[in-house]
């Protein structure tokens, strides 16, 4: 309730998060909360398989098998991917 009394509006790409729409409505008085998880759950389900497909039809991607590693591994073992195409890493 508290996001949605913000003096000013989420920006465009903020509010189209999954859920925003349909907890919004529902605390609009549009619909049941029942309604609103149900519909979300449907979207995200939608969105997933939106990203698979995305994925699956991307040929340049080498899977990763992240199984195999530790956390720790794991990290370093993406740095190394992502320095090797040049992409900066950000200061946290």
């Amino acid at each position: 309730r508290r996001l949605l009394d913000l003096p000013r509006p989420w920006s465009p790409e903020a509010s189209k998060a999954l859920g925003y729409r349909e907890l919004a409505a529902f605390l609009a008085g549009q619909g049941t909360l029942l309604e609103a998880i149900a519909t979300i759950q449907m979207r995200s389900r939608q969105f997933a398989k939106r990203q698979l497909t995305w994925f699956r039809n991307q040929s340049n991607f080498e899977p990763l098998n992240l199984s195999l590693f530790t956390h720790n591994e794991a990290v370093k073992w993406i740095w190394q991917l992502v320095n090797a195409f040049g992409v900066a890493r950000r200061n946290d």
